[in-house]
């Protein structure tokens, strides 16, 4: 899981310098590093953990 933060963090960094050079890519990129991240602080997609016996 801890590759969708680094995924979410890089795709911030790139939407962000890529609102220099085509803006509304930019802005997509930023929103999907966004939620990725918030998705990520939020816990979804973690495996379930084992069941106590």
């Amino acid at each position: 899981m801890a590759g969708s933060l680094g995924l979410g963090i890089a795709l911030l960094i790139i939407g962000l310098l890529g609102l220099l050079f085509f803006p509304w890519g930019g802005v997509v990129l930023v929103v999907v590093g966004l939620i990725l991240i918030v998705l990520f602080l939020l816990g979804i997609g973690r495996r379930a953990g084992a069941p106590r016996a």
